[in-house]
């Protein structure tokens, strides 16, 4: 039988009756004790069998005494260390891990936390009794099973815009989201009309943000507006015309940025944007205020759209294999606004594509597999998965929308029919870049000719649609360049973004 302090013997000479330790190293993951300051001919109190409240102090442990068999003891040291609980030495009570899910200690029927026996308390910790703090892991228990309080939104909902220009308006009464129109290019005709060309110089360079750049994307069609997310958890926003200026910065995330998106069916006016901070915010661009505000519940959002055909519906990816649909013209708590959740994917969602004109989107993930789903329905009409495939962190449609795309962990860009059978083009296969372990972004001109993608070694990629081949790759960067947007009206010009943090202008 083994003591629970796992330390303490007989020895053979009965007359002093001294303890020594066993081995130290035995469950020393469960226990640290050191016995110099014991002493060494004290015996052991013997406390009543079902008295479990008198404890002794030991310098960096507690003392009770009770025993288990090696099997026994086994069972629930490995219990409490990976499922958070554990049976107690009256075989009725339970012993709860600090870190153990509010929802196993629900199902438990467990309201407080209880000090483990099989853990050692800290040196400045006090002995108290279970009702001390209840409160507080109560409303703990609150915020995580039944989602965020009333403190919580509100805390959320909490944020700060601030506008860099010189005017918020111009003489006509006119915010930034008019598309001006005293450019010698005319930004209202439709995206892809103009022949596209690769860029050859950089003519400015953005100080964007600190730590880097996790996302880019110019407003629908005019592009006459830069979107930016960073490490710094800020989002901005910038003029691509007249001076370039920064003209408003988002402030509403804690953590930094995954995605944004623009809303395409209302042209820009709204956009969404999602954090480490398990949080997707909703914005409205002209005036920076929140417009919805989602608290993802154990999980976070690693992508997002918009449904390009109706801008009250959005898709979030989660890294807990689920992509979650929702309506935000219902009221309410998160869980009132998910019509829809698709959970066939075996590891995180790493990229959504709306294709088919917006009726049907297609799903990358971990589990190196592409599906594809009609709107609303919870089951793929498409699953396409190989032994030999790799990780797909981005996925693009082609601007003629018959193809769609995806940058692969194997330093492939990979063609796929965006209709019928969705069948793999083997021979269309853009390679010669390195994005091996990175989730490196990649486009395509407006006009569909040019496929362009980023590089971990800091360069820019340029290949020709129609023969694959390579036609450049220059320079931009020392570090890696993760983001790359063309310009949706003109012929040449792209943005470029990385870990360095600067947003850079090629024309």
């Amino acid at each position: 039988m083994n003591s629970i302090v796992a330390g303490y013997s007989s020895s053979e000479d009965e007359s002093d009756n001294e303890l020594k330790l066993r081995d130290p190293l035995e469950h020393s993951e469960l226990i640290k004790l050191v016995s110099k300051n014991i002493n060494k001919h004290e015996k052991l109190k013997e406390y009543p069998k079902d008295d479990f409240t008198n404890k002794r102090r030991a310098l960096n442990a507690t003392i009770e005494p009770q025993s288990y068999d090696n099997a026994v003891f086994e069972l629930n040291s490995r219990s409490y260390l990976i499922d958070g609980y554990a049976e107690g030495p009256d075989d009725k009570q339970i012993v709860v891990n600090d870190a153990i899910l509010p929802n196993k200690r629900q199902k438990l029927g467990i309201t407080k936390k209880k000090k483990s026996i099989w853990e050692a308390p800290s040196e400045s910790e006090e002995f108290t009794d279970d009702e001390n703090g209840s409160d507080e892991s109560e409303d703990e228990e609150k915020k995580q099973d039944h989602g965020p309080m009333e403190s919580d939104v509100a805390e959320i909902q909490v944020s700060n815009t601030k506008f860099f220009g010189k005017s918020e308006t111009d003489y006509l009464g006119r915010t930034y989201m008019h598309v001006p129109q005293d450019l010698k290019i005319n930004l209202l005709k439709d995206p892809g009309s103009q022949e596209c060309f690769i860029p050859k110089k950089q003519i400015f360079t953005w100080d964007g943000h600190a730590g880097g750049v996790t996302k880019l994307q110019f407003i629908p069609r005019s592009g006459h507006l830069l979107l930016s997310g960073g490490n710094d958890c800020n989002i901005h926003l910038y003029d691509t015309f007249h001076n370039r200026p920064l003209l408003r910065g988002y402030y509403g995330h804690r953590r930094p940025i995954k995605d944004l998106n623009f809303n395409t069916a209302n042209v820009g006016k709204t956009f969404a944007s999602c954090g480490f901070d398990r949080v997707v915010n909703v914005w409205d661009t002209e005036v920076g205020k929140i417009v919805t505000s989602l608290k993802m519940k154990g999980a976070i959002p690693n992508t997002l759209q918009f449904n390009p055909n109706n801008e009250n519906e959005l898709l979030v990816g989660l890294s807990n294999n689920k992509i979650e649909h929702y309506d935000l013209r219902i009221p309410s708590s998160n869980s009132d606004h998910i019509i829809q959740t698709y959970d066939h994917h075996l590891n995180a969602i790493n990229s959504l594509t709306f294709i088919s004109e917006g009726k049907r989107f297609l799903s990358t993930s971990d589990d190196r597999s592409i599906r594809v789903w009609e709107l609303g329905i919870n089951i793929p009409i498409k699953y396409i998965a190989d032994p030999t495939q790799f990780s797909m962190p981005r996925s693009r449609i082609h601007p003629s929308g018959k193809y769609f795309s995806t940058q692969a962990m194997n330093n492939k860009i990979m063609v796929y029919q965006a209709h019928e059978k969705f069948k793999q083009n083997k021979k269309k296969v853009f390679e010669g870049h390195d994005v091996a372990g990175y989730g490196i972004d990649f486009t395509f001109s407006p006009d569909g000719k040019i496929v362009m993608s980023g590089g971990s070694t800091g360069k820019a990629y340029f290949w020709d649609w129609k023969t694959t081949k390579m036609l450049k790759s220059f320079q931009v960067d020392k570090t890696t360049i993760s983001c790359i947007e063309s310009h949706p009206q003109e012929t040449s010009k792209v943005a470029m973004a990385g870990s360095s943090g600067k947003i850079f202008y090629w024309e």
